[in-house]
């Protein structure tokens, strides 16, 4: 009997052992620790949660995230388990892995949760529908590049379980599909549809499938390839919608077909259509709730947001109607994070002093807020006592972004169109200025910089995010061959280019398409690779630009595996906050700033302050 319980026990005490480790900077002992506690109980959550973030100190990710994926499965609502999986997801794409059926519903659970980061699960998804029936028998045709033959056995009678296959549905609902294959896939059913509905009655599942797909195509803003037929077909549909003088059931099929091409809210009816929402089924109540009452929503907040600043002009007005046309990025779902999470991030970035002087309610400025995931994040992570101001130039953009505040409850921000190059105009000082992603789309980065640090109060502290010349090797590349081709930064330029960037060999196009999740969608790959305005910097460049306005590079914003390139290879105390050993492990690691050189600085640090 004292066997059994000290056996019962052993779990629990090789779990403390192991959180112990890792709270003390000891991974790889953590992880011999929760590898045997995991053994002894493998329905543990906590203990395989445990080794699962171990194992990412480690380096170990793709192994961290199978025991995720195992958490998850043992316990699909716990937050902390989706929240994990999520966050290595992020990281890396575990390719080859067929989930068992626990995990698969698991993941589907989470693909259909407001709350979650849906995309960062996404991968994990095609890859599984690729392997596992159904869906991996109808589209074996289109990996071997037969499209067309994959999209009549999704449509046939003998495809109709993978047409209802709940992670497929919850897949086009929730997320860009970011992967060739699968897209052409997806683009020859929508060629494929019927356009009568005749055979709708025995065909059960259909109408639910178009729906779905078009969600996915209002996700990636309708960015598929589409042929001349099919745009004739558009064309005649948005001719029959506009000519009705009331929705009914009878009209569903054919706004389906048109929602899979074109934005519901352009059609000339489309405040009636939406107050016809009930007349429909579940399925198209659903499309229409996600896609056309949230633009409806979109542009009446955008006429509300007041006008701060009015633009400087050059090319901040090119700027602007960029993101007019095509606000970005269109997101959908926010993980919160925990209040004064962001201001306990600071520590290893500031002072003691410089902290302090944050308050309990530090004054938030983020210039360039785009469609407001930024801003929104800041609202909740430094707490409700914060004032987040938050601005942009394009009316668009804050119309969305205003839309999401308010969905989610945020009180403790505001929106405003102004120009960065303007905002001293305001007299104001802030303690805290995020401009992620913003500097580099102006005409002279300095002139943008110096406006921010005019704003910022002595002693407070600035985010910025910019563009790495050696990262965006392959961006350039891309860049270089649409001005070749002479194609518009229009719908059509852009759906031509992706579809030469998908069938290119070149190096360069394979890095784009497999590297950068924003080729698929049509204001991601605008921003990415038609943008009217863009600089990159190299580090020497960075510590020139932060030397012009006064300010101290305090540190990198990376992952701790990342932090520790530099930290390993050079003996200097604290070698992450040298710009120049920065500059040489870039050298040797030319992806490390794929996302962006992403930064916090801050003005002079005293002697006492140190």
């Amino acid at each position: 009997m004292a066997r059994t319980t000290l056996a019962a026990r052993a779990p629990d005490a090789l779990l403390r052992r192991g959180l112990a480790a890792l709270q003390a900077g000891r991974p790889q002992q953590a992880v011999a620790a929760l590898r045997a506690a995991v053994a002894a109980a493998p329905k543990d959550v906590p203990a395989r949660l445990a080794l699962a973030s171990a194992l990412a100190r480690c380096g170990e990710t793709a192994e961290a995230i199978v025991h995720g994926l195992r958490a998850l499965a043992l316990d699909p609502g716990r937050e902390e388990a989706g929240a994990l999986l999520a966050g290595l997801l992020g990281k890396r794409r575990l390719t080859g892995y067929r989930m068992t059926p626990a995990e698969a519903r698991a993941v589907t659970a989470w693909l259909e949760r407001p709350d979650a980061d849906r995309q960062a699960f996404a991968a994990l998804a095609i890859d599984h529908l690729k392997m596992a029936p159904p869906v991996a028998g109808v589209l074996a045709p289109a990996l071997d590049g037969d499209p067309e033959a994959a999209a009549a056995a999704l449509l046939a009678r003998a495809g109709r379980a993978a047409l209802t296959d709940p992670l497929l549905l919850a897949l086009l609902r929730g997320a860009l599909v970011t992967d060739p294959a699968m897209e052409a896939w997806l683009t020859a059913v929508r060629r494929q549809l019927p356009a009568g509905g005749a055979e709708l009655a025995c065909r059960a599942g259909l109408t639910a499938f178009a729906a779905a797909l078009a969600q996915n195509c209002a996700l990636n803003e309708y960015v598929f390839a589409e042929t001349v037929a099919e745009t004739a077909q558009v064309a005649a549909l948005e001719a029959d919608l506009a000519g009705r003088t009331g929705f009914s059931r009878a009209a569903e099929w054919p706004l389906l077909l048109y929602a899979l091409y074109r934005p519901l809210d352009g059609l000339p009816g489309a405040a009636a259509l939406a107050a016809a929402k009930g007349r429909f089924g579940p399925a198209m109540q659903a499309l229409l709730t996600a896609t056309l009452e949230a633009r409806l929503a979109d542009a009446r907040y955008a006429a509300a947001v007041p006008e701060l600043l009015p633009d400087s002009g050059g090319v901040s007005a090119a700027v602007r109607a960029q993101y007019e046309a095509n606000p970005y990025p269109r997101w959908t779902t926010l993980r919160r994070p925990r209040p004064g999470s962001w201001r306990a991030g600071l520590a290893g970035f500031a002072s003691p002093a410089e902290l302090a002087a944050l308050g309990p309610a530090p004054a938030v400025l983020i210039a360039g807020c785009g469609t407001g995931r930024q801003a929104i994040l800041a609202a909740l992570a430094y707490g409700p006592e914060a004032d987040v101001l938050a601005v942009d130039l394009s009316r668009a953009s804050l119309g969305y972004a205003a839309r999401m505040a308010e969905h989610y409850g945020i009180e403790n921000v505001r929106f405003a169109r102004a120009d960065l190059l303007r905002l001293p105009e305001l007299g104001r000082r802030f303690a805290v200025i995020e401009c992620s992603g913003v500097l580099h789309h102006l005409d002279d980065m300095a002139a943008g910089l110096r406006a921010l640090a005019a704003c910022l109060q002595p002693g407070g502290l600035m985010r910025l995010a910019l563009y790495s010349r050696t990262a965006r090797r392959h961006v350039n590349a891309a860049r270089a061959e649409i001005a070749r081709r002479g194609l518009p930064a229009d719908p059509a330029g852009i759906r031509t280019f992706r579809q030469a960037l998908f069938a290119s060999p070149e190096p360069w196009a394979r890095a784009v398409r497999e590297t950068f999740r924003d080729v698929y969608s049509l204001s991601g790959c605008r921003d990415l690779l038609f943008h009217v305005q863009e600089h990159q910097l190299t580090i020497p460049a960075l510590a020139t630009l932060l030397a012009d306005s006064a300010l101290t590079f305090r540190g990198f914003i990376l992952p701790p595996d990342s932090r520790t390139l530099v930290a390993d290879r050079f003996a200097t105390p604290e070698p992450w906050h040298d710009l120049n050993a920065w500059k040489a492990t870039e050298t040797t690691h030319p992806d490390l700033f794929l996302g962006m050189y992403d930064f916090w600085v801050g003005t002079a640090i005293s002697s006492g302050d140190s």
